[in-house]
């Protein structure tokens, strides 16, 4: 949830940039914390926790945003 929502908030910090250098830095760390989300949207059905068919829409969303 976390890492998730992390996307959101930095792409907003970033439209506030100080600076082309800054604006770029915070959305490669929405880029980051996009392939982070997609780490624990695996693992989720690698631990039995949910089912990969429930998740198919969500992963091949943020495969979609990265």
């Amino acid at each position: 949830m976390r890492s998730g929502t992390s996307v959101g908030a930095n792409l907003e910090e970033a439209q506030g940039g100080q600076s082309r250098a800054d604006f770029l830095a915070k959305v490669f760390i929405s880029l980051k914390e996009a392939r982070e989300t997609l780490y624990w949207l695996k693992l989720l059905p690698a631990a039995d926790l949910i089912p990969e068919e429930y998740l198919k829409d969500i992963t091949r969303e943020s495969n979609e945003l990265i």
